[in-house]
């Protein structure tokens, strides 16, 4: 993935964790993934796997939804 695309997916899944209270992070989700998919298969692939972690923060306050390490992978 050239470093233009990473940063587009990297800001697609930031899009998620700015959504203001749970069902509007999960249904920001599932746009999101539908978007990745029509491009970037692996990434969302990868995303589907990590989904039960990434929006087990949905049921934090906004201000507490950071992500605990980096949205792209190293390399």
């Amino acid at each position: 993935m050239t470093k233009s695309a990473q940063t587009m997916v990297a800001t697609q899944v930031r899009s998620i964790f700015a959504q203001l209270n749970q069902a509007e992070m999960l249904a920001q989700d599932q746009r999101e993934m539908e978007q990745l998919a029509r491009r970037f298969a692996k990434a969302a692939m990868m995303a589907a796997e990590a989904a039960d972690e990434v929006l087990a923060l949905a049921s934090f306050p906004k201000q507490h939804r950071q992500p605990a390490g980096p949205l792209s992978p190293a390399g």
